[in-house]
């Protein structure tokens, strides 16, 4: 590990040395209390460097995720991931976004590989259920220069990664053979290959541009990863179908007492159409609500993780709130689809049991981050670490403000980094405080050693700065400095509604606005047949029992309600 002056002075933190003692005796659980929010970023980045092993944090939701996700990318942005939850869906509809599944078998590649990220993730998201790992690494396969191919092999394996075969590829997780030339994008790459044959050896192997199709860089060999999470092995096909087709029955049996020939024809269209085209061989978008019925279907991502991992619980207490909160949230979405005929009794049964989750957590060197040491149900320390720390004020783009606080931090003898967004605002920054009689220097290389009363400049930016007083180490943000540029509002149509991008910025029970019709609660999307052409729509329940239906493509139409009055 190379010198980083943003974290080596922790080594000279107490509390810090007794983490990294305590990690290196694989203990479990450790509580860490005392670190302020915009601490945990730096905690994160120097365990993963200062151990040189997987960091994974878990926290209460998505939008916490993210924030400490963007923290820890000034760090390094390279070996930083977001595991985002699934987006499940239980209909076969041409709008399904691929960006959440690339990105999440992007995560699950490098894990598989081995490699020392920091991956964050929210709980729901550790709770979904994945195939055995040791599955995707049986089926990568890698393409090097000078190897002999056989095109009939090439496709099967394609196939068998959840590639679809196109003429000309135009988005991930697609391939296409003409002549000698193959090309084919992964899901966890910026840009799509292109392969040459000189009869059946690989004559070159290269990126490029998918608009220009011209070339970019030439490489001497590329691994190929899976296209979607869910890999059925040929061996294990019939099997899944027939406990598809059982519960299937099961769940005929128990409608036809209730005498609903309408949920009744709808429920055995919609699963003999999936069924038909997992006995041809042919894909579909979500197969992932397919996965109880999966016999290897039994792992998570915590089971992805090396043997070295440390696994980060970030407040404990929320993600078990947060857990009670997705179960019922799930039931109720749940019950409500199995009512109109759209899942199968066994579909229920998507995510582990956060006990089964805590277990397996706990098997790995397990870290709890808290405000405050509270009694958990869950992760009962064997020992607690006290860090002391605070969060930067802000100064308010106020230099005079700002240079009576370093005066202060060099008379005390800290050591402060100030982050200055670019370079540029940076050496402005350093040439300010120069001409204020402060003494600092403007740093791109963090390989340097900073010493007490010394201020360095570099550029970078974090939600918020912090300080560990008994180590006299303080980093001031961007945005403590310069303040928070205000973004220009964007004018709405209306002051209680949001814009919407696609339906999957809606979960079902959000209450939407349409343009004619006013509020209406959103239950979810059908597939309607008009003029004998089967099109998707947004289902809006108004009044109780009158519904509205909203024509995927004509989202325009509508936006989200976010207002406080009761509807």
């Amino acid at each position: 590990m190379t010198n980083n002056f943003l974290i080596d002075n922790l080594k000279n933190l107490k509390s810090y040395s007794e983490l990294l003692q305590l990690i290196k005796q694989k203990t479990s659980s450790i509580s860490i209390t005392g670190l302020s929010e915009e601490n945990i970023a730096h905690i994160l980045f120097a365990i993963n460097q200062h151990t040189d092993s997987q960091v994974f944090l878990i926290t209460y939701n998505e939008l916490r995720a993210k924030k400490i996700l963007e923290d820890l990318k000034f760090y390094n942005k390279l070996m930083v991931e977001f595991f985002p939850a699934r987006e499940l869906v239980f209909y076969d509809i041409e709008a399904h976004s691929h960006d959440i599944l690339n990105r999440r078998i992007g995560v699950l590649d490098r894990l598989c590989n081995d490699e020392k990220v920091i991956v964050v993730a929210s709980i729901e998201s550790v709770l979904e259920k994945l195939i055995d790992k040791n599955i995707i690494n049986k089926y990568k396969f890698i393409f090097g220069f000078g190897e002999i191919v056989d095109l009939d092999e090439i496709c099967n394996k394609f196939n068998i990664l959840g590639y679809e075969r196109v003429d000309m590829i135009q988005g991930k997780g697609q391939f296409s053979i003409r002549g000698g030339i193959i090309d084919f994008f992964p899901a966890n790459s910026l840009n799509p290959y292109r392969i040459e044959l000189f009869d059946n050896e690989i004559d070159s192997i290269r990126t490029f541009d998918i608009k220009t199709q011209r070339s970019i860089e030439n490489i001497t060999s590329v691994q190929i990863c899976p296209a979607k999470e869910i890999i059925i092995e040929d061996k294990d096909k019939d099997k899944l179908i027939e406990v598809i087709e059982l519960d299937l029955k099961q769940a005929v049996k128990k409608i036809k007492k209730n005498d609903d020939s309408l949920v009744l024809d709808r429920l055995i269209e919609k699963f003999n159409y999936y069924i038909d085209r997992m006995k041809n061989n042919l894909s579909f978008d979500n197969i992932e609500m397919f996965i109880p019925y999966i016999s290897n279907s039994i792992y998570s991502i915590i089971d992805y993780l090396s043997d070295e991992a440390i696994v980060v619980v970030d407040e404990p207490k929320r993600v078990n709130e947060s857990v009670k909160s997705l179960k019922a949230d799930f039931t109720n979405r749940f019950t409500d689809l199995f009512e109109r005929g759209e899942v199968l009794p066994k579909q229920e049964n998507m995510y582990h049991l956060y006990e089964e989750a805590v277990k397996a957590i706990e098997v790995k060197t397990c870290i709890t981050i808290s405000n405050l040491l509270k009694n958990a149900d869950y992760f009962k320390p064997k020992k607690v670490i006290d860090f002391i720390s605070k969060e930067m004020q802000s100064f308010h783009n106020n230099l005079d403000f700002l240079v009576e606080e370093l005066n202060n931090y060099i008379y005390r003898g800290y050591k402060v980094v100030i982050l200055s967004g670019v370079e540029e605002k940076g050496k402005r920054l350093k040439q300010c405080l120069i001409e204020k009689g402060v003494t600092c220097t403007y740093v791109k290389d963090i390989s340097r050693e900073i010493k007490s009363s010394q201020i360095f400049i570099t550029e970078g930016s974090i939600n918020r700065g912090f300080e560990y007083p008994k180590l006299k180490f303080a980093i001031i943000s961007d945005k403590e400095v310069f303040g928070v540029s205000k973004k220009r509002k964007v004018k709405k149509k209306r002051k209680d509604a949001a814009k919407i991008e696609s339906f999957t910025d809606l979960n079902v029970g959000d209450f939407i606005v349409h343009e004619t019709h006013g509020i209406g609660k959103y239950v979810g999307i059908e597939q309607l047949a008009v003029q004998g052409i089967k099109k998707d729509y947004l289902t809006v329940k108004y009044h109780g029992e009158d519904k509205l239906y909203v024509p995927v493509d004509q989202m325009n139409l509508i936006q989200k309600y976010i207002g406080s009055d009761s509807v």
